[in-house]
């Protein structure tokens, strides 16, 4: 079942391009593993020191494989100097959900992000 990893970081003022730039180095790595579909970085406009990625794993085994991984631990250690707080993880499991689409039609949600019947 996939699932989606949401990680929060909250960066130092001024420290922006050097996250910026490691974060890029980690999602190049995260490529190359085994079950990796896509991410992605994203900035809050009303908190621009909020960064959240946003990651796609075809399984649970395969996000905890690079969670878990060799690589993790150096990559935190080398933000921890970049960030404030705490690094927030949520793990997420996609779920099948039907909505009714704008065209009136039934379709399966993308599940986490994708539209579903309230």
């Amino acid at each position: 079942m996939p699932v989606r990893v949401v990680i929060q970081r909250w960066v130092r003022y001024g420290r922006e391009a050097e996250l910026r730039r490691l974060l890029e180095h980690m999602r190049t790595q995260a490529q190359s593993q085994p079950g990796f579909i896509s991410g992605e970085t994203l900035r809050c406009p009303s908190d621009p020191s909020l960064w959240v990625v946003i990651s796609s794993w075809e399984t649970m085994a395969d996000w905890q494989r690079w969670a878990q991984g060799p690589d993790r631990p150096e990559f935190e250690s080398r933000i921890a100097h970049l960030i404030e707080g705490p690094t927030q993880v949520l793990v997420l499991e996609s779920i099948a959900i039907e909505y009714a689409t704008r065209s009136g039609g039934v379709g399966p949600s993308q599940g986490v992000g994708g539209p579903t019947a309230a």
